[in-house]
């Protein structure tokens, strides 16, 4: 029962994020309730760090020399230490424009069509997706991605749609892309991790792991009850987000460089069956596993791409999903006009792009080879 009522509601909603996108279309996302208070929930994850350090050095203080409260003071700067929020880091690869500077002055020239900032670097994937992450808290560092699965299945125009899209992520207000809910999460991320049980899955739970795990359930309770609610203020206007991004896109990059590109994704699954024909897996072959994806896309009979579209098109509507389904996402472009991109992939050298990223296409490949060797 609830969890048909839940459906209902993810379906509702979803219907109704879409049906606000295409009054809105290209209006940026005005401050709604549902904005504001998730800001004053964020506020709140973020200040029980600060309390629990707060209260931690009172109990240290004023108790100094009794053991019970230096304990517990002990205790509290402990938690209030891992419950803190840490910068985001760039951790995987990623390249600067000198070292990429034809494959930045085609990401400049969208970011001028977007009306948005330049990102500071670009990093290649070894999965078919593509990503928009700032990195960073006082010095902060914009960074897009894109896979190669992904990169080589989509003609160039469709490449510019994709980047744009990600682009329009620094300039749409995103609240989920916004450093303020990300750390709020982070505290949610932690606080659930430090009271998670710990299952043996060996022995049979005792009575005292049962007592042990319901005080640990409880203390966990308020906090992800909060973080929930987060979630779900917040992810309905970041789905609205999901489709004025996609309408920047098709600004920049064409309407229908954009609605074919979200086509593809439903037939990646497929494709990526083609790279089984390289057993036995060789990590020499480089970045050929990627053309033999791509290979493998344009290789589905019109038929059966049409019954992948029909699948995806049955995707439920949730709020708690990051993106909108992709047929709501095809369809609200539909509403958009079909004009001249304002980037036209004809006045960029894609073959120097690709040049300058084959090394690390090279290397990606090899390590999806390694990873599928070892499956």
């Amino acid at each position: 029962m609830i969890n048909k009522s839940l459906a209902k509601l993810h379906k509702f909603h979803g219907e109704q994020v879409f049906l606000e996108a295409q009054r809105a279309l290209l209006t940026p996302p005005r401050k709604t309730f549902r904005l504001i208070a998730s800001y004053g929930v964020a506020a709140v994850l973020l200040l029980l760090p600060v309390l629990a350090i707060g209260f931690g050095l009172w109990l240290l203080i004023s108790g100094f020399g009794t053991l019970a409260p230096m304990f517990w003071g002990a205790v509290l700067l402990g938690v209030g230490y891992v419950l803190a929020p840490r910068p985001t880091r760039q951790t995987e690869r990623s390249f600067l424009r000198a070292e990429l500077p034809v494959t930045f002055g085609l990401i400049d020239a969208i970011a001028k069509a977007l009306g948005v900032e330049s990102p500071d670097a670009f990093r290649v994937l070894m999965e078919p997706n593509a990503s928009a992450a700032t990195y960073g808290m006082l010095k902060r560092q914009n960074v897009i991605a894109i896979g190669m699965p992904l990169w080589r299945v989509m003609t160039p125009q469709e490449r510019i749609a994709i980047l744009a899209h990600e682009m329009a992520h620094f300039g749409n207000g995103d609240p989920a892309r916004g450093t303020f809910i990300w750390y709020a999460m982070q505290v949610v991320s932690r606080w659930e991790y430090l009271l998670a049980p710990d299952v043996n899955p060996v022995y049979a739970p005792s009575m005292a792991s049962w007592v042990t795990a319901s005080i640990q359930f409880l203390c966990r309770l308020p906090v992800s009850a909060l973080g929930n609610i987060l979630l779900y203020l917040q992810y309905y206007d970041s789905q609205r987000a999901e489709y004025l991004a996609d309408g920047m896109a098709a600004k920049a990059g064409g309407v229908e460089a954009m609605k074919s590109s979200l086509a593809k994704f439903a037939l990646l699954d497929e494709a990526y069956g083609a790279g089984s024909s390289l057993y036995p897996y060789s990590k020499e072959q480089n970045a050929r596993v990627f053309d033999v994806i791509a290979e493998g896309l344009r290789m589905i009979t019109p038929a059966r791409r049409v019954e992948l579209v029909a699948v995806a098109a049955k995707e439920t509507a949730r709020v708690d999903a990051s993106h909108p389904p992709t047929a709501h996402r095809i369809a609200f472009l539909g509403l958009l006009e079909s004009g001249t991109p304002a980037v036209e992939a004809a006045a960029f050298n894609f073959e120097e792009i690709e040049r300058e990223l084959q090394s690390e296409a090279d290397r990606l490949g090899r390590q999806l080879m390694q990873s599928l060797e070892e499956q």
